[in-house]
C-alpha cells in the first residue's frame, strides 16, 4: 500500500508458518480459501485472516452491511469482486484457545461460506 503496488493487503498464515493451527481449523480455513478463489477467480490463501490493510478510500467505498462474524467474508468478497490490487504477505501464527477468545464452530464456517456465495452473486 505504501509503495503503491496494492490497494488491499492480507497477512496469510498459509504463506507463513501455520503449524500451530489445529488440523481441523487448517482444513476449514483451506476450504474457505479455495471456495473464495473459485467463486471470484482470484487466488486467496487465507480468507479468514485477521490481518487486513486497506487504502482508506477502498474500505469506505464498500458499503459494509454485516455486523457479526460474516464481516470478514463480506470484506473479502467485495475486495475480490472489485478487481482491486490485492496482495497477500506471509505472517507468523500462534494458535489461541477458548480462554483467549477462540470459540468458532462449523456453523461459523457455513455462515462464512454462505456470505461469500451471497456477495459473489449479488447485484
Amino acid at each position: 500500500i505504501i509503495d503503491n503496488t496494492a490497494d488491499v493487503v492480507y497477512g496469510s498464515r498459509f504463506l507463513g508458518d501455520c503449524r500451530a493451527m489445529k488440523p481441523l481449523y487448517r482444513l476449514g480455513n483451506w476450504g474457505m480459501a479455495v471456495a473464495a478463489s473459485i467463486l471470484f477467480l482470484r487466488r486467496v490463501t487465507d480468507e479468514a485472516t485477521c490481518y487486513k490493510a486497506f487504502r482508506t478510500g477502498v474500505l469506505k467505498s464498500f458499503e459494509l452491511k454485516c455486523r457479526g462474524f460474516e464481516f470478514c467474508p463480506e470484506v473479502t468478497a467485495k475486495t475480490l469482486r472489485s478487481r482491486l490490487r490485492f496482495v497477500e504477505v506471509p505472517i507468523r501464527y500462534e494458535a489461541r484457545g477458548a480462554s483467549e477468545g477462540k470459540k468458532l464452530s462449523w456453523r461459523h464456517g457455513l455462515q462464512a461460506l454462505w456470505t461469500l456465495v451471497r456477495y459473489r452473486f449479488a447485484r
